[in-house]
């Protein structure tokens, strides 16, 4: 999965995760660290890297579905 790829798909996120309150400082800030990292590397994000920012956005769309 590309950077970009994954930088589109938080930002997709971001507002219905902003509107229903939810902190989203956890996710930017390892989107961030995952986007950098890819970059100083030369490569795209692993699959483990893109895994995990996925898990974060699921947990966080779970909550916001509960509620």
């Amino acid at each position: 999965m590309s950077a970009l790829a994954i930088a589109s798909l938080v930002l997709q996120e971001l507002p219905a995760m902003i509107a229903a309150g939810r902190d989203i400082l956890a996710l930017v800030t390892q989107t961030n660290a995952v986007l950098t990292a890819a970059q100083a590397e030369g490569r795209d994000p692993t699959a483990a890297e893109w895994d995990a920012l996925n898990a974060i956005i699921k947990g966080d769309v779970a909550i916001i579905d509960a509620a």
